[in-house]
C-alpha cells in the first residue's frame, strides 16, 4: 500500500493507489506522510533527492534529504556544503520523493554518476525554465 507523489511545478500532488480515490491526508515537506491503510493511519518516512543550480546551465549539487525545505535553508545560508557555499549553488531546480531511504541513496548516487546533459533534460522535462522551487515550499503549509 502507498502513495504516488507527483510533482507539478514544486508541490506535491498526492493520488492514492489503494484509498478508492479519496486523497490521503499529509504534508510532503516535513519528512513524513500521513498513508491511508484502509481505516488506520500509518505515518511513513519520506526522503528528498534533490538537484541546486548556482544559475540556468551552472553549477549543479546532486543531495538526499529527510526534510528539504530545511536542507535547501542550509544551503542558502552556507551551512550545509562548503561546495555549494564556494560555487554559489542555492537555486532548487529539481526535486522528487522516495519511501525507502536506501531508494533515495541509490537514486542519489545513481544521478551524480549521470552526464551532465542528462541532468540537464531532467532538470528541463520538469522546469524547463529551471525556476526555483524553494519560495515554494519555504511557504508551503
Amino acid at each position: 500500500m502507498s502513495c504516488h507523489v507527483l510533482w507539478m511545478l514544486g508541490r506535491a500532488v498526492i493520488t492514492p493507489t489503494h484509498c478508492h480515490g479519496r486523497a490521503c491526508p499529509g504534508h510532503p515537506f516535513s519528512g513524513k506522510l500521513e498513508v491511508c491503510n484502509g481505516a488506520r493511519l500509518v505515518r511513513n518516512h519520506i526522503y528528498f533527492v534533490y538537484m541546486l543550480a548556482s544559475q540556468k546551465y551552472g553549477t549543479l549539487y546532486i543531495g538526499v534529504t529527510n526534510d528539504l525545505r530545511r536542507r535547501v535553508e542550509q544551503h542558502r545560508l552556507g551551512e550545509a556544503s562548503k561546495f555549494t557555499a564556494k560555487y554559489k549553488v542555492y537555486l532548487l531546480v529539481w526535486y522528487e520523493v522516495h519511501h525507502d531511504i536506501n531508494a533515495a541513496i541509490q537514486r542519489e548516487t545513481s544521478l551524480k554518476r549521470w552526464k551532465r546533459d542528462w541532468k540537464t533534460n531532467l532538470i528541463e522535462r520538469d522546469n524547463p525554465h529551471w525556476s526555483d522551487f524553494y519560495p515554494n515550499i519555504a511557504s508551503g503549509p
